[in-house]
C-alpha cells in the first residue's frame, strides 16, 4: 500500500522539475514567441559567439532591428533595447518590451537559467515609461522567500509618477528634460514603491497555504511554453486596453497646482 510519504515525494518529482539550460534551440523558440504575440517580426536574441563556461550569460533584444529604441536598466544593470509590441491589426500599441535573461554556469559545463524578466513599457509623451514586469528566478523557488515564482511587478513607481506630473506642468522643455525625480520630490514622499510587490502568476493556493506552493521550477521543455503562453497573453491584454481607450484621446494639458490638501509639511 503507498504511503501518504510516497505521495509527496511524488508530487514535489513532478512539480520541482528543471533546470532550463541554455541552448540555440531555446533561443529560437523565445525568438518565436515574441514575434508571434508581439507582431514584431525581426526580434533576434543576443548569443555569446563564443560560450566561456565561467561566465554567464546575459541574453537581451539583440540591436540593429528596425522598430527599436534604448532604455536606461534599473540600478545597475546596463541599457537594453526594446521594441514596440504591435498589435494584430498592425498598429503600433503605445506599449513597448523588453527582454533580460541570466543564464549561470554549472558544475556540468551547462548554463542553466536563473533569472528572467519581460518588461514592457508604456509610450506616455515620447517617453518610455516603466509599465510592468514578469519575472521569474529559479533559485528563489527552492529558497525560504515568501515571494511568488514566478511574479509581475508593477513599476509605475511614486517617483516616477510625479516627475510625469512635474515635467508636463512647466512650459521650460528644458528643465523637463533635465528633471531628475530624486532630486525633487514632495508629493508622494514616504509612499511605499508599490513595484516591490510580487504578483503571483502561478498559485495553488487552493492545495495549501505553504509557501512551496506559490512556486513552479521549469525544466528546458515546460519553459519555452510558459514564456509563449505569457507574451500571448500580454499581447491580447495589450489589445484589450487599447480598444478601450476613449476616441478622443488626451487632447489638451492642464497646469498641475497642488493645493493645499496635498502640500505636507
Amino acid at each position: 500500500m503507498l504511503t501518504g510519504w510516497y505521495f509527496l515525494s511524488l508530487r514535489e518529482e513532478i512539480t520541482l522539475p528543471g533546470p532550463v539550460y541554455y541552448s540555440d534551440a531555446l533561443i529560437r523558440k523565445l525568438e518565436a514567441a515574441l514575434n508571434a504575440s508581439f507582431g514584431a517580426r525581426s526580434v533576434h536574441l543576443t548569443q555569446p559567439r563564443k560560450k566561456d563556461f565561467r561566465e554567464a550569460i546575459r541574453v537581451t533584444l539583440q540591436e540593429g532591428e528596425q522598430n527599436q529604441r534604448t532604455v536606461a536598466g534599473d540600478g545597475d544593470s546596463s541599457a537594453h533595447c526594446v521594441m514596440e509590441i504591435i498589435t494584430k491589426s498592425s498598429s503600433g500599441s503605445g506599449f513597448w518590451f523588453g527582454l533580460s535573461a541570466i543564464f549561470e554556469p554549472t558544475a556540468s559545463r551547462k548554463h542553466s537559467l536563473e533569472h528572467v524578466s519581460l518588461l514592457v513599457f508604456q509610450d506616455i509623451f515620447g517617453d518610455l515609461i516603466p509599465f510592468f514586469r514578469a519575472e521569474w528566478m529559479r533559485s528563489a523557488v527552492d529558497d525560504a522567500s515568501k515571494h511568488a515564482q514566478p511574479h509581475w511587478h508593477f513599476t509605475q513607481s511614486p517617483a516616477r509618477i510625479e516627475s510625469i506630473i512635474r515635467a508636463f506642468s512647466t512650459s521650460d522643455r528644458v528643465a523637463v528634460r533635465k528633471f531628475s525625480p530624486e532630486a525633487e520630490t514632495g508629493l508622494f514622499a514616504g509612499l511605499p514603491d508599490f513595484g516591490m510587490f510580487h504578483f503571483a502568476m502561478t498559485s495553488l493556493w487552493e492545495e495549501c497555504n505553504e509557501p512551496p506552493y506559490l512556486k513552479r521550477q521549469f525544466d528546458s521543455e515546460q519553459f519555452p511554453m510558459w514564456f509563449a503562453s505569457l507574451t500571448d497573453y500580454i499581447a491580447e491584454q495589450i489589445s484589450y486596453l487599447n480598444s478601450h481607450v476613449p476616441a478622443s484621446g488626451v487632447t489638451s494639458l492642464k497646469d498641475f497646482v497642488p493645493s493645499a490638501f496635498d502640500i505636507r509639511s
